[in-house]
């Protein structure tokens, strides 16, 4: 069940990925969830997610889907914090924003998603470092005063002292889950000065009927809340709280339409682990470490083909579309000015990120523009074909090498979930899937190595037996 659990979120981080890079709508966690386990499952030697065959796909998923809801039914330990927030999240006690900021954590913490990592297949409860937990309080809390961070690593250490016996180690679930709570703890915080902030605009109108102005609302919204709200999303937002509030908009109905609408989602500023770019004293990237020239690299390409991006623009503007156009001059203006900018409104991406993001989108508007032009007698509008296979031959030789590397194959696996303990100085301890207890997997240090090496290959050998007659989704 953990293994299954954690395979949904992997994929449901990877849908939001490819949701915010093409500016769609993320959906809604239960309909996921679904759909996955009609569609997916873990494979049970070499834990990777893998399509059901047409033949086992009725039979398959309707054992899932029963695993599943029977799992989450029966999941009443209070240490199992990844079943207790997947349950949160299913029944959708927490909200979908809240989702999002779980799985940016949780990513940036894990530092790759989790399957991929040897050990978190084999492992109900997964543990990780506390250097990691320091850095990512550090990034995600980035606004929050010394004192408050330093009272939630001291909370955090106090509770896992107190369950798992370790100062070194902690539960990444539990982690992830104390820090959604300072989330929602800050998010009701903008709720309230947000309902005071339309109080006292409806202050004036003394009458308990009394409903918020358009032009009130986006005066609020752009000075008070959201600076970059496009004028779209005020409509939208406007008129989902006018239906919400019965032909009235209210504090209330406002707060129903930023979750009907999935605003919280677009509001939200998340910090990665990306750095930030460093400068010297001209202004310009500092050129002595790498990533100013990572950086340096890519605005001297935008320097190069700037009039070339001045006519994209124009493009777009003729195009007519508002949103496309404000997401390509966000993208753009972030290279124009070298970085210079709030890093959390872009989701803490590196400058090398947002220049792919900006391609991505010129190359959906290459497509769309030769749909147009297709029934076009000139010829000026005509092009190589060949030229364009040449574009995508050389995507496939930067795309097909990172994507084959991770094939990962049994054999490998099992080996570098071996090799991952060999030679700590310390064993890291988790909790088995065969007995729930707490196991020490490293072998003895005090019998040498050929020992210790012998007592990982014999736990290993028992994994590998077990993992061929115990059906893991079912655990």
């Amino acid at each position: 069940l953990n293994v299954t659990i954690r395979a949904i979120f992997d994929s449901k981080w990877n849908e939001i990925l490819l949701a915010a890079n093409k500016g769609k709508q993320i959906s809604r966690f239960p309909e996921f969830v679904y759909s996955w386990l009609g569609n997916f499952q873990v494979d049970e030697k070499l834990r990777i997610i893998k399509r059901l065959e047409y033949t086992e796909k009725d039979t398959v998923s309707a054992c899932q889907r029963l695993n599943i809801l029977l799992g989450v039914e029966a999941g009443t330990s209070s240490k199992m914090w990844e079943l207790h927030i997947f349950r949160d999240f299913l029944e959708e006690n927490l909200a979908l924003d809240e989702l999002v900021f779980f799985l940016h954590c949780r990513f940036h913490l894990l530092r790759a998603p989790q399957l991929s990592i040897p050990t978190a297949g084999f492992c109900v409860t997964y543990f990780i470092g506390k250097e990691r937990v320091v850095d990512l309080i550090e990034k995600v809390m980035h606004k929050y005063q010394l004192e408050e961070k330093r009272l939630l690593r001291k909370k955090l250490g106090e509770y896992n002292k107190d369950v798992y016996k370790s100062s070194n180690s902690y539960d990444s679930v539990m982690v992830l889950r104390i820090l959604l709570e300072y989330y929602r703890k800050e998010r009701k915080t903008i709720a309230i000065k947000l309902q005071e902030i339309c109080n006292t605009s409806l202050d004036s109108q003394k009458t308990l009927k009394s409903s918020l102005s358009f032009d009130s609302f986006c005066e609020i919204f752009t000075n008070e809340f959201d600076k970059d709200m496009s004028e779209q999303d005020a409509a939208t937002l406007y008129r989902e709280a006018y239906i919400a509030g019965g032909k009235s908009v209210s504090p209330t109905s406002i707060l129903v339409a930023f979750a009907q609408t999935n605003y919280w989602t677009k509001y939200l500023r998340l910090k990665g682990n990306i750095s930030e770019p460093k400068y010297d004293s001209r202004g310009e990237f500092d050129l002595t470490n790498e990533k100013g020239r990572e950086c340096d690299l890519v605005f001297r390409d935008w320097e190069k083909h700037e009039k070339f991006f001045g006519t994209i623009k124009n493009y777009l503007i003729e195009c007519g579309c508002i949103n496309i156009l404000a997401y390509y001059e966000k993208v753009e203006g972030y290279i124009r000015w070298k970085g210079k900018e709030d890093p959390t409104k872009y989701d803490g991406k590196s400058m090398l990120q947002i220049d792919r993001m900006m391609w991505v989108l010129i190359v959906e508007l290459w497509h769309t523009n030769e749909e147009k032009v297709q029934f076009s007698p000139n010829e000026e509008y005509k092009h190589d074909v060949k030229k364009e296979f040449d574009i995508y031959q050389r995507i496939a030789e930067l795309f097909i090498p990172k994507l084959e590397a991770l094939n990962r194959k049994e054999d490998k696996k099992v080996s570098a979930f071996g090799r991952s303990f060999h030679g700590l100085e310390e064993a890291p301890v988790f909790i088995s899937p065969f007995g729930g207890s707490k196991r020490d997997i490293s072998g003895s240090k005090d019998k040498g190595s050929g020992n210790q090496q012998a007592g990982n290959l014999s736990f290993l050998k028992r994994i590998k037996s077990l993992s061929y007659s115990i059906n893991y989704s079912t655990i």
